[in-house]
């Protein structure tokens, strides 16, 4: 059996899912882990996104406490604010409201990604047949020759500045945006990596503000989404642990302010398409400095279609696909694909499949996600891609079902169980809707 030792590089949300999933399985997995892992007060440097909002979707919660149950009664005891998303969000989109709508039984959880880092680290240092190797630096494939074909049988790291070489029988890439397993493989003669890119030069600007105490609501929080293609901006404010707001603007195509606290609030008043928004905002208490993230756009690596992708090696997280993080669905797509490893895992080692074959059961939930991302940043006359009369239908089809869900009941939990991967995309087309499109067509 092929279960000795799995190594995962990167100590992120990606890793620590996974490790945990496996670790039933595996006699040892280690975590390689840019910094240091025990860390829970200070900022990660290897997570530039760490201070801006996070979205755990319902299928990411689902799925996330199959590996670590209860999870979300730790980051509740932690602070984390419990949201109605029927009755706790104001929510504007396509130049409306979204009218406010109880008993949709429909909840989430919002926090900063630091109380989510430090709930999931605090597992795993409980786990026994995990071990950390913190302030690690991977280098390196190791390779060698199984049934004629090449194989990943473990890594190169440098620790301390020293090299040293860990074998294994698996190794999973988890290192987030940096990953360089395309270009290690392809030095090895392993082929080149198809990539699929949607360009949109996004970027968001980030604050924390204290949350006063006679606030009505403590939940309440607001989402503000621009009427493509002349509107590029966006604007949250979600309430965190500790009695804050976590308030974050930004946009498409260098449609963002810069790290400059004029700037921010400039940005605030001037191109978030509601006035309440910065009326919101312009009398909280700041307490953080303002933090800026870039992004050049979503990227796909389709390792699926690599014909030598060597057994031995998975890749997965952001390392694989990271679609516009303003639809919030990274941390889920991760739990999907630990879900899937910890289903197929013990197969592979009782060598009865590959791990190539795991890594193409990861293409179908990519390519929901992938897709949905992609038709909403096509809205945009300055992202390059293929518009087809099948986009355009959707896009047209799309649109008349945000209005349609800022009046109906129906309408509105369909479009929040699309959103949360709860249904699929094509309950939007469901008779009930187009019913009610018709009879709302003077306002939709």
């Amino acid at each position: 059996m092929r279960n000795k030792v799995a190594i995962i590089i990167g100590g992120s949300i990606t890793g620590c899912l996974i490790a945990e999933a496996i670790s039933e399985v595996f006699e040892k997995v280690l975590i390689l882990e840019k910094e240091q892992f025990e860390n829970f007060k200070k900022d990660r440097k290897n997570v530039p996104q760490e201070k801006h909002v996070h979205v755990l979707l319902n299928k990411g919660e689902q799925l996330i406490e199959e590996i670590f149950p209860k999870l979300m009664d730790d980051l509740k005891r932690g602070g984390a604010n419990y949201i109605d998303m029927g009755i706790d969000i104001d929510w504007f989109q396509f130049g409306s409201w979204k009218k406010k709508i109880s008993k949709m039984g429909l909840y989430t959880h919002f926090f900063s990604r630091k109380l989510l880092d430090n709930c999931v680290k605090k597992r795993i240092l409980n786990n026994s047949k995990i071990e950390i190797i913190s302030n690690s630096s991977f280098d390196s494939y190791l390779y060698e020759k199984r049934n004629n074909s090449i194989c990943v049988a473990g890594v190169k790291i440098y620790l301390n500045d020293n090299e040293k070489v860990l074998y294994s029988d698996l190794v999973i890439d988890a290192s987030g945006y940096g990953s360089k397993t395309d270009k290690l493989l392809k030095l090895k003669g392993l082929g080149t990596t198809v990539k699929e890119e949607i360009i949109t030069n996004l970027g968001y600007v980030s604050r924390l503000y204290k949350r006063d105490k006679n606030t009505p609501n403590k939940n309440e929080t607001t989402v503000v989404w621009s009427k493509p293609p002349k509107e590029k901006a966006i604007g949250l404010i979600i309430p965190v642990e500790n009695d804050q707001w976590l308030v974050s603007v930004g946009g498409w195509h260098n449609n963002f302010p810069d790290k400059k606290v004029s700037d921010f609030l400039k940005f605030t008043k001037d191109s978030i398409p509601v006035k309440q928004f910065y009326d919101r905002i312009k009398n909280y208490q700041p307490i953080s400095d303002v933090y800026r993230f870039k992004l050049k756009g979503g990227i796909w690596k389709h390792y699926e279609k690599l014909e030598k992708f060597p057994d031995g090696l998975l890749v997965t997280g952001s390392a694989l696909c990271a679609p516009n993080p303003f639809y919030g669905q990274g941390i889920t797509l991760s739990a999907i694909q630990a879900n899937i490893i910890k289903s197929n895992i013990e197969e592979w080692t009782l060598e009865k499949q590959n791990t190539a074959h795991i890594q193409s059961l990861f293409t179908r939930s990519i390519n929901t996600s992938w897709n949905m991302a992609k038709i909403e940043d096509l809205r945009f006359s300055e992202t390059v891609g293929n518009r087809n009369i099948i986009i355009k239908l959707i896009q047209w089809y799309g649109k008349k079902f945000s209005k349609v869900s800022s009046l109906t009941y129906f309408a509105r939990k369909i479009q929040l169980e699309i959103i949360h991967l709860n249904k699929s995309f094509y309950w939007m087309f469901h008779p009930i809707i187009l019913f009610q499109m018709i009879v709302n067509h003077k306002k939709i």
